[in-house]
Parts: structure tokens; C-alpha cells; sequence
């Protein structure tokens, strides 16, 4: 699920950096994010997108080859196998790094190109380069990567397809966009020399790699360490055969090669690092990660830091998968789109069938998260059932059932819970509340759609927010005390809406409400969206905010009922804190069609 901005009329800008993944925005119930840009949106969705979430897919993968015949003189990371339908789905992944003179101008272009096309993902261009995963039938995948290859900037990409889930898109919708960093590490990688060759580790061909690797086992002379550039929680599915786990949950705070005092000042355990101690001149560091990206920027970072002998895996785990089946890897590979796993065989059936899976190496690989006692047969994440937590985990039956799909037993009592999934769960596009008074019910996502018109010519201004989505949302929560009591308070300002959440204290979510005023009669037009009457709390709060900011609000309450000083006090924070955000619309004589947020 995500919160889109309509690219027809929502300029591309470069927001602030979202906080760090899992850290609350306020204690126990809110973090997360919202997702950005796509073509023609249909509805809003009822909550933000959060990190590390997806949709729900079949875990079934087709068992088919995914490779193609991209025209191109370089290596593009096919091979000349059966071919595939044009209608049949997959998933594209490339990325180069290149000097792009005019990003923005590229995003237009390709945006144009694109028009018409049924592509589905994330392509990020900026002055370094691009960095794209999509998904959509191979006629149209085919047709944008021959275009694209026909420019000498990325004549050279290296790409790899895989198979989709059901044969339908793994990402909800197109973003194609400027991005200042194309991928997250804290402090950004601007400043990074990726674009100099020299700084990069030296690419292995998956070959190459296996016979180091190979080579390690039967030479204890040898310096060699395994790197694994990802996060724990990928290690935990699958990794190569005597790779450390990452204690990361977020590239972003990846921190390999540190000295002893770096460690110190960034409170980083050298214990768990695989570099610590290490020889810089004669060890050889084989680094790896799911496509190649994360290595290639990480490995620029080392060789400042004084590494010599860095190699990484040319195309990632993906592209070993496919040339050299699964020996010497363990388990599945975890992919960032709906899929979440997948299998090796996904990449090449007949190699992996003609592999040694080993044991597991490690006793923390593929064990349940909560009880830690079980070992998974399923190597699928599922979200946590807390919306406001969302954390991915892994989890055996029993825990799943003890704890309601939750991670830990004080998200089992957030005010926003889904109801337990069967299978492995992940997180939908409109996810289904649970909670008392909805008794399972499943929404009514129609009941979103709110007239979207053209905008006034007199547009004012965000003023700011506490936090801003990389992808365009601006997002604001915060606690207040009032009268002994807690108010928690996020509010979300998307392209036309402003999303608030309101809950005091321990309360249950309760009510969902759409307000839109009508001008220059200054009414207000309220629909129960989730529950609720029309004398509810919700419904008079979100009747006076949309009167007296001028805004479409969508607006979930748990204030009780008959509470008029709690009604009060909430009005009085939303109110006075939209002001001072500049959620307001001016008070001029429009026409009644003429509704939205500036």
C-alpha cells in the first residue's frame, strides 16, 4: 500500500530523509512511512505504507527460467534459453552508475517514454546514476530496457530478470523519479567516489566467485572474509555458507571496517563486526548482497578506509543463483517487492536440482523470533499484526497463534491490529483493521474515493513537518498532555488530503471519518467510513477541522464517546498544530468544485 501524488500536477521534489526504520515516532503505536509518485491514482489509501512491508503474494513461484534476449553487445545477464510469453510477468532489476548531467531532465524523458506502458516499481535516476526494480509483462519490459540501452550512458547495464508471484506486478505502482541518494545510507552517498571504477571492489563473475570460495575451504593459509552487505533479517532466510549475520536492519547504518575508536563514538559493537582486527593489506574481503548496489557503494567506503584486496559478487545473490544454482548458499533469497522469498529454483531449476543444499551454519538461521525455539521450515517474513509496528519477523504456528500474528505481546494490545492471515503474512495494500467494535468486518476501500479536482491558482505553501517522506508525504507525530491526558498524534499531508490519527491514552481504534468542505457555501460534507454515527466524536472533530482549516480530512478516532473536554482538547491540539504547519487553505470565493489541499 501507498500514498500517492498524481504526476500530472505534483512537482518532483527532494524531501527530507524518514527516521530511522523501527524507531517510534511516538511511544509504542506510530513509525513508518509513506510511499510516493504514480500514474492516476484511484483511491486513498486508509494508512502509510511502512518500511519493509508488502503486499500479500502466493508464495508459489512459476518454476520457469526467467532469462530473455536483451539486444546489447555487453553481458545483460541473459542466456539464450526457451523463451518466454510476452504477457508473462517478471521482475526487473538493474542498476548502473554513470554521470547523468541533467537528472531531472531524464526523469521527464523516461517518464514520457513511458506512457502507456503497464510497468510497475521503483526507478530512481540522479547525478550518479540509475537504480530500477520493476515488474510487468516482458513486451513491455523488453521495449523500455532496448530504449534505454540505446543511450551510451546505460548501453552497459547489467540486467537480471526473475519470475513474478500469480503472473500480476510485485510492486503496487510506477515511481519514477529524481532521488538524491539511489540508495539510503545515512549522511547520503553524494559525497562517495562510486562513480570512479578504481574505488569499486573488483566484480567476480559468479564463477569466479564459487572457486574463491572453493578455494577458502581447501586453503587454511588463506585470508579470506565473507561479507555480507545486507540486513540480519535477510541473513536469517538465506546466505552464502559461513557469512556472519549482519546486526543491521537498515543498509543505512551499515558500519563495516571501523576503528576501534569509530566503534566507540558510533556505539557499534567490534564483536560483531567481520573486519574487526583484520589485515587490510593481505585480506581478501568477498563482499555480497541481493543485486550488487549495496556492495558497490559500501566497498567505495572501504577502500577509503584503507582496504585493498575487495571483491564483490557481479549482479548479487540473483544473478548466482542463476549461473551457478544454490552451492554453497543456504535457504532463500529475500527480494524487496511482494515476493518477499524466493527459492533458488526460482532462478535456475536445473542447476539448483543438480546442487548440495548444506546445513545450516548457524543456529540462528531461520528461527522463529519470539520463542527462538523453533526452526522454520517456511522461509517467509510476515509483518507484525500491530500496524503501528509492522516489524517483519519470523514465525512458527505456535507463536503466531499465542501472540495473534503480533512480534511481542505489548503489540497485541496497539489500538490498530489485523486480524491473523493464513500462510505467511505480509502486509496489504488495504490492510483490515481488528478490533472491537469491527469484529473482523472488512473495509469498504470504495468509500475512499474523494472528488479530485483542478487546484486554486492561489496555492499556499507546506510550511514543514516533524518528518518528510523520501517519497513526497509529509509526516508529523508527536504525544501531548492535556487535562492528565495523553493525546497521540500523527498526521500524514498527501497531494489532495490530510490523513490525522487521534488516540488517547490506552483506547482501541475506533471510527474513520472523510470530511470535504464545500465552498463558498462553507459547508461540510461528512462520511462514516469505518463505523460510527453522525453524532460520534469523530464525525464533529473532523466536521470543524474540515470547516475551519479548509482541507479534505480523513480522520480515525478512538476519542469515547460523550467525552466533550477529551473532544475538546483533541480539536484544540489537531487545529492548532495544522496552523502551524501550514495545512490551511485561504479563505477565498471558489467554486464548489474546486476542492483539495494546496
Amino acid at each position: 500500500m501507498g500514498v500517492y501524488a498524481d504526476v500530472s500536477t505534483t512537482p518532483v521534489s527532494i524531501p527530507k530523509s524518514i527516521p530511522k526504520r523501527h524507531k517510534p515516532l511516538f511511544p509504542q503505536y506510530i513509525h513508518g512511512r509513506a510511499t510516493g509518485i504514480s500514474f492516476n491514482p484511484k483511491t486513498l489509501p486508509l494508512f502509510p505504507s511502512f518500511r519493509n512491508s508488502f503486499s500479500t503474494k502466493s508464495k508459489n513461484e512459476k518454476n520457469f527460467n526467467c532469462k530473455s534476449t536483451f539486444s546489447s553487445d555487453s553481458d545483460d545477464g541473459f542466456s539464450s534459453t526457451p523463451s518466454i510469453n510476452d504477457d508473462d510477468f517478471v521482475v526487473v532489476n538493474f542498476y548502473r552508475f554513470v554521470y547523468i548531467e541533467n537528472p531531472e531532465e531524464e526523469v521527464a524523458k523516461q517518464l514520457l517514454f513511458l506512457q502507456g506502458f503497464d510497468i510497475h516499481g521503483r526507478i530512481y535516476i540522479n547525478e550518479q546514476g540509475i537504480n530500477a526494480q520493476f515488474s510487468g509483462p516482458v513486451k513491455d519490459s523488453l521495449r523500455y530496457v532496448d530504449w534505454l540501452k540505446k543511450d551510451p550512458k546505460f548501453s552497459e547495464i547489467f540486467v537480471q530478470i526473475s519470475p513474478s508471484s500469480d503472473n500480476s506486478h510485485a510492486f503496487p505502482k510506477l515511481r519514477l523519479r529524481y532521488k538524491p541518494s539511489l540508495v539510503q545510507y545515512e549522511g547520503g552517498i553524494s559525497h562517495l567516489p562510486i562513480l570512479e571504477s578504481s574505488m569499486r571492489a573488483i566484480p567476480l563473475t559468479p564463477n569466479e566467485w564459487r572457486e574463491k570460495l572453493l578455494g577458502n575451504l581447501n586453503d587454511f593459509d588463506r585470508k579470506i572474509v565473507l561479507l555480507d552487505v545486507r540486513n540480519g533479517y535477510e541473513w536469517d532466510i538465506g546466505h552464502f555458507n559461513g557469512a556472519k549475520r549482519p546486526q543491521v536492519d537498515s543498509f543505512r547504518t551499515t558500519s563495516f571496517g571501523l576503528s576501534e575508536s569509530e566503534s566507540s563514538t558510533a556505539n557499534v559493537d567490534v564483536v560483531d563486526d567481520p573486519l574487526s582486527g583484520v589485515d587490510k593489506e593481505k585480506t581478501e574481503v568477498l563482499m555480497y548482497c541481493t543485486g550488487g548496489i549495496r556492495c558497490d557503494v559500501y566497498s567505495t567506503i572501504l577502500r577509503q578506509r584503507g582496504y585493498k584486496n575487495l571483491y564483490t559478487l557481479k549482479g548479487g545473490v540473483s544473478n548466482y543463483l542463476q549461473k551457478e544454482g544454490s552451492d554453497g548458499w543456504i535457504g532463500n533469497l529475500f527480494v524487496f517487492d511482494s515476493r518477499l522469498s524466493l527459492p533458488p529454483s526460482a532462478y535456475n531449476p536445473e542447476a539448483s536440482a543438480n546442487g548440495v543444499d548444506p546445513q545450516p551454519d548457524n543456529d540462528a538461521f531461520a528461527r522463529c523470533y519470539i520463542c527462538g525455539l523453533q526452526r522454520l521450515n517456511d522461509l517467509w517474513h510476515r509483518n507484525c499484526a500491530n500496524l503501528g509496528c509492522n516489524m517483519l519477523i519470523l514465525s512458527c504456528n505456535n507463536c503466531v497463534e499465542e501472540f495473534k500474528g503480533c512480534c511481542c505481546s505489548d503489540c497485541m494490545s496497539a489500538p490498530r491490529i489485523r486480524p491473523v492471515l493464513p500462510g505467511p503474512q505480509r502486509k496489504h495494500k488495504n490492510p483490515v483493521m481488528a478490533s472491537e467494535e469491527l469484529n473482523g468486518r472488512p473495509l469498504n476501500v470504495d468509500s475512499l474515493k474523494l472528488k479530485e479536482t483542478a487546484m486554486s491558482t492561489d496555492q499556499s505553501t507546506v510550511m514543514g513537518s516533524d518528518a518528510g517522506d523520501e517519497d513526497g508525504a509529509k509526516i508529523t507525530c508527536f504525544t501531548e498532555d492535556m487535562n492528565n491526558t495523553t493525546f497521540h498524534i500523527q498526521i500524514i499531508k498527501l497531494h489532495k488530503q490530510i490523513y490525522a490519527w487521534i488516540g488517547c491514552n490506552s483506547a482501541k481504534f475506533g471510527h474513520l471519518y472523510a470530511a470535504a468542505p464545500t465552498r463558498p457555501s462553507n459547508t461540510v460534507s461528512v462520511t462514516s467510513i469505518l463505523g460510527g454515527a453522525s453524532d460520534n466524536t469523530g464525525s464533529s472533530i473532523a466536521r470543524r477541522l474540515a470547516l475551519k482549516c479548509g482541507l479534505n480530512i480523513i480522520l480515525a478516532c478512538n476519542i469515547p464517546k460523550n467525552s466533550p473536554l477529551l473532544e475538546a482538547d483533541a480539536e484544540k491540539i489537531l487545529v492548532q498544530k495544522l496552523i502551524s504547519l501550514g495545512y490551511t487553505r485561504p479563505k477565498t470565493s471558489l467554486p464548489a468544485s474546486m476542492v483539495g489541499v494546496h
